[in-house]
């Protein structure tokens, strides 16, 4: 009868032991799991939003014809780059030559003494397209004349 309580005494002692083991892994998934959540769910305050202004890009085809475009920019970009986002957005095509000369809008070339001239902010430009930085604000106008 020894032998049988030491037996018994053997299954008990290894039941307790996973037992006691199985109750400290769930302790310690447990602490885990709240460690994670408590920092997926920590809100963080938003930065606040950089004030940006809209860039208006206006093309005016000579014949009444206009179209316009304005988005909201963060940084600068150049006026060819804000003619191309128009271009995307307006599903126009457009064709700008190496050298900055604005060649072709929506399929009206320049030709003869008519050809696209550009405008920033109400002023004539002479330099090309290309190497000029506009940003929010600023105010784009192509005109065929």
């Amino acid at each position: 009868m020894a032998g049988f309580f030491q037996k018994g005494a053997v299954k008990w002692f290894i039941l307790l032991a996973v037992f006691f083991g199985t109750v400290a892994v769930i302790f310690v998934l447990n602490d885990d799991f709240s460690n994670d959540f408590q920092v997926y769910s920590e809100v963080h305050p938003l930065k606040p939003r950089e004030r940006t202004a809209a860039l208006r890009v206006t093309i005016d085809f000579g014949n009444g014809k206009k179209r316009a475009f304005e988005a909201e920019v963060a940084s600068p970009l150049s006026a060819a780059e804000a003619l191309r986002g128009a271009e995307e957005v307006g599903k126009f095509t457009l064709k700008i030559a190496l050298n900055g000369e604005i060649t072709e809008i929506d399929r009206v070339k320049a030709a003869g003494q008519k050809r696209w001239h550009w405008y920033l902010n109400g002023n004539p430009e002479e330099r090309p397209i290309l190497d000029v930085m506009v940003r929010g604000g600023d105010k784009v106008l192509l005109r065929y004349q």
